[in-house]
């Protein structure tokens, strides 16, 4: 049954068709009486309360329905769409969300239908929705990003997505967004994961997050920095979320990745400034464990980075589960592989380090022989002044917390070896 023109301009008409299209039965009832054209033609001169209505009953009449997606595309849906944001008018965060979606329903339906929706909206207006920096507009582009880079074609579109001079700002853009802490839906890890993780393009993205960016004449990206940001640590977690909430895409880790990991991990252990911790974190505390096949096993003990893992098996009081994700690392590392079991086993006992923190106190550290562990003792005679000073900063330290002054701290994080400095001192002295 055809409707009177004058119905697709009622705000309550449009609304209850957009109940009717939540069913299947629904659509087909909408679909016979050519629901799709006769709101498509009204899309472009749509008012501020019918827009989204509109908008709306065009994403749930294309969600699976292929007739529908075929229509849209073959009576220039997708520029009627764009005529959204070209109307001059303010466009709500709502407006642009239910956009994506429809974008994503339709390229859902096959290779026309992305290189449709790609051809009109990249990167131009994709760069003006992610720019709207809105976490569900983000969830909703990813959706639509993700969809065009996927199967026959995608492999194109992803590598012009994280081309630094056209679409790599979005992906830059997306990330910023989504790190404010806000849910994040499967789409925007499965972009990242074909970007990061299946492709050849965390390096670029993982650069791109830097606070000094350089662009070269190339489109690359060439970025020098000496410190690592918080939406570069978010990128990294992002993607452990990834392997552990999907492991079954474990097998389209590429070898790539791995190694740009590793290469993180070295350049944080030398570059990271430990007193600027407040404003700047270390992504040393993230590794990606379950990348490490054989392939890559090998290739990390070839650039010697058994040992540089080794050395992050160590308590950081800034990332708690440093320690705990290196152990599991070399855990994965050795796993299966005789060759890097073989080059731990080599690994000797070299003597003990004195840091000059443990030679102010008197003490120096002594591998015993029977144990062969390592052990403090007395580097020489000391007075009572001694004692009781190193005991007054020991209870100072412990009385002033996380707020006390740094010296504090170095006698606080060593509370240990205080403990066992004060013992044996007082024990000398009384002999």
């Amino acid at each position: 049954m055809e409707h009177p023109a004058d119905d697709y301009d009622r705000v309550e008409f449009v609304e209850s068709m957009v109940n009717l299209s939540r069913t299947p039965a629904g659509r087909a009832r909408l679909n016979a009486d050519g629901a799709l054209a006769g709101v498509l033609c009204r899309l472009s001169s749509s008012t501020a309360p019918v827009l989204i209505s509109r908008l709306r009953l065009v994403r749930n009449l294309c969600a699976d329905e292929p007739a529908n997606q075929d229509a849209f595309v073959e009576s220039g849906g997708v520029d009627r769409l764009a005529s959204v944001f070209l109307t001059g008018l303010p466009v709500s965060t709502e407006v642009v969300r239910t956009v994506s979606q429809v974008l994503g329903n339709v390229a859902s339906a096959g290779e026309a239908h992305r290189a449709a929706v790609w051809a009109r909206f990249f990167p131009v207006w994709f760069r003006k929705i992610a720019e709207m920096y809105d976490p569900a507009v983000c969830n909703s582009l990813c959706m639509v990003l993700d969809t065009c880079c996927s199967a026959t074609g995608g492999r194109r579109r992803l590598g012009e997505l994280c081309d630094a001079g056209r679409g790599l700002p979005i992906v830059l853009d997306i990330v910023y967004t989504m790190s404010r802490g806000c849910h994040k839906e499967e789409y925007f890890y499965w972009l990242l994961g074909k970007a990061c993780m299946e492709g050849i393009y965390f390096t670029r993205v993982f650069q791109g997050l830097s606070s000094t960016i350089i662009l070269d004449g190339s489109g690359g990206v060439d970025c020098t920095y000496k410190k690592f940001s918080n939406v570069q640590v978010f990128l990294l977690e992002t993607l452990s979320d990834y392997l552990t909430g999907w492991p079954g895409y474990l097998d389209s880790i590429s070898k790539h990745f791995a190694l740009s990991v590793l290469q993180v991990l070295k350049e944080a252990s030398s570059v990271v400034d430990a007193s600027s911790q407040s404003n700047y974190v270390s992504p040393t505390c993230w590794l990606g464990t379950d990348i490490l096949k054989k392939q890559v096993q090998d290739d990390i003990r070839k650039q010697d980075g058994i040992s540089l893992l080794l050395q992050q098996c160590v308590v950081d009081e800034c990332w708690p589960l440093l320690r705990e994700w290196a152990t599991l690392s070399v855990r994965y590392l050795l796993d299966g592989n005789l060759e890097n079991q073989y080059k731990v086993a080599e690994l000797e006992q070299k003597e003990p380090v004195i840091t000059p923190e443990i030679s102010r106190m008197g003490l120096r550290v002594e591998v015993d022989q029977e144990s062969q562990r390592q052990k403090i003792v007395n580097a020489s005679s000391v007075s009572i002044k001694v004692c009781c000073t190193m005991a007054y900063r020991l209870v100072q330290a412990i009385c002033i917390g996380s707020t006390g002054d740094r010296e504090s701290r170095e006698v606080r994080n060593s509370e240990s070896i205080c403990i066992e400095y004060l013992s044996a001192s007082f024990k000398s002295l009384e002999s």
